[in-house]
């Protein structure tokens, strides 16, 4: 081998260096908006989600003054569980505890189920009204 090919030899190499930075660097770029893309669609899901939250509580809040609402509480991040007191019908006897459970869709923030405690020895049953009105997104 002579000086010459080698300085070829080196001069190739340089140049298939230089294009694969140039490749690097394109694909740096790429990725940089395919994150930035990502990072956007997760905070417009985390503000959907954390506005149906803040939606439910300031209505809870109005509701909360309006019945009898005696505790309320977020069970997970999208779990919402109401207890109400209702009035003893004969008088010496204690409140009846209703408890009334949201549960949210993760991905969308809308409400998914409705699960009820304490209406059915009230001899109330709204299980069907719940699940029509869930099915129909009339909530």
């Amino acid at each position: 081998m002579n000086l010459e090919s080698v300085n070829a030899q080196v001069q190739a190499v340089k140049e298939q260096v230089k294009r694969g930075m140039l490749d690097l660097e394109e694909l740096r770029v790429e990725r940089a908006e395919v994150e930035k893309a990502v990072k956007m669609a997760r905070v417009g899901l985390c503000c959907a989600v954390d506005d149906s939250i803040r939606r439910y509580t300031a209505l809870t809040n109005l509701h909360r003054s309006m019945v009898n609402l005696q505790t309320s509480h977020a069970a997970s991040e999208n779990e919402l569980r109401f207890t109400y007191g209702i009035d003893p019908q004969v008088e010496g006897e204690l409140p009846h505890r209703v408890t009334i459970t949201l549960l949210f869709a993760p991905d969308t923030g809308k409400l998914a189920v409705v699960q009820t405690e304490g209406l059915g020895e009230l001899g109330v049953v709204v299980g069907d009204v719940i699940e029509a009105h869930l099915q129909i997104g009339d909530v």
